[in-house]
């Protein structure tokens, strides 16, 4: 090749244009011998032309970039007809956006290719099954679209972060990436190809369902409390089985409960006179139509904390009558056995009896008996 420029750029194996812009200022650069045709028909070397500075030109460089490659030689002293050697290529330096490959030989331009289903790389960064094309914008308005449709089971498409990328582009062979620039959020241009971090559209709805199912599990107990509270205001802590409110505790001293439900208290007398002076105020003996309807309920022989009785009611409604017997004629009798109770008679106070199999009434006692006393609301 000749030159009688000053300048000289020379090219291999691309035009000029595809060489155009192209910086090589952090490339490789490589010196070649060079040929210089005067007067004296001399070949000059690299070594022989850096000790002579008063040379005719100065040594070339051959500069590679990416697939193209360009040089420039600097001639002095307005010389001509200068022949310029190329020697043969035998390594050839890629690069790319991310990274640089050295080879023997070209490498064949790697293909986009369609998957059958999206990547996961590194145990969170899904890629998409395929290119959707080379943009010179982002294309918002097609994500968009795309995330409706939520393809995958994924409704959280998006275009991928330069670090994403560089994990794209380290996995190309995996996620079926080309050897095209591809777009990320640091540049508005190139071909798109989508990556999700997110959760997928079947966990989104797994957690709405636990959310909403959690929530209404919340508003359950809140509506049960709210229930419970207005029952204990209406009842005044006492238990409602079948239209009546009855007291949780039997009587102690005179107007007041004993502290726990399986406590037997104080026994009364048949003989009582003053029937009000035994219930706490709101509260009274229980009628025979009352008892009734108690023992209609479901009841069952029982203990609590070791003590027998029985239990009367279902679900939370319910009571526990201790079987703390009886006094009779000054004498403690049946206790652990059987539990007596009661009740205001038509004309006098009674009691009723229940046994582990058997309820009995006494509705006349003929003696002065003492039994416990299990109250009602006065509603």
């Amino acid at each position: 090749m000749e030159a009688k420029l000053n300048h000289l750029y020379f090219m291999s194996k691309i035009t000029r244009q595809q060489a155009a812009g192209a910086n090589c200022s952090a490339m490789e650069q490589r010196p070649f011998s060079i040929t210089e045709r005067s007067r004296s028909k001399k070949r000059v070397s690299p070594k022989n032309h850096r000790s002579r500075n008063h040379f005719l030109m100065s040594i070339a460089v051959f500069v590679l970039f990416s697939s193209y490659c360009y040089g420039q030689v600097n001639i002095q002293q307005q010389q001509q007809n200068v022949n310029i050697n190329l020697p043969v290529i035998e390594k050839t330096v890629y690069v790319d956006r991310y990274r640089t490959v050295y080879v023997d030989r070209p490498q064949p331009k790697r293909v986009a290719r369609k998957l059958p289903q999206p990547v996961q790389l590194l145990g969170y960064l899904w890629v998409y099954t395929e290119d959707l094309g080379n943009f010179k914008r982002p294309p918002f308005d097609v994500i968009r679209n795309i995330n409706t449709q939520a393809p995958y089971g994924r409704d959280d498409w998006r275009i991928p972060t330069p670090e994403e990328l560089a994990v794209m582009e380290a996995n190309a062979d995996k996620v079926g990436l080309g050897d095209d620039i591809y777009l990320a959020t640091d540049h508005s241009n190139g071909v798109l190809r989508l990556v999700s971090t997110g959760k997928s559209v079947a966990e989104q709805n797994a957690e709405r369902r636990a959310v909403e199912n959690r929530l209404a599990a919340e508003r359950q107990r809140a509506a049960e409390q709210q229930r419970i509270a207005e029952n204990n205001t209406r009842t005044k802590g006492g238990v409602l089985i079948n239209g009546v409110v009855w007291a949780t505790r039997n009587v102690g001293s005179k107007k007041t409960f004993v502290s726990n439900n399986y406590d037997c208290g104080i026994r009364y007398s048949t003989k009582t006179n003053n029937l009000d002076e035994i219930c706490p105020k709101g509260w009274r003996l229980p009628t025979r139509a009352e008892i009734d309807k108690l023992l209609q309920s479901n009841n069952h022989w029982t203990s609590v904390n070791d003590i027998k009785g029985r239990m009367f009611g279902s679900g939370e409604n319910t009571i526990f009558l201790p079987a703390c017997g009886m006094f009779w004629q000054g004498y403690e009798q049946a206790a652990g056995k059987s539990g007596h109770y009661l009740y205001e008679g038509k004309y006098n106070l009674a009691y009723f009896s229940f046994y582990k199999d058997e309820v009995l009434f006494n509705s006349n006692p003929y003696s002065e008996d003492y039994a416990s006393v299990r109250c009602v609301l006065d509603e």
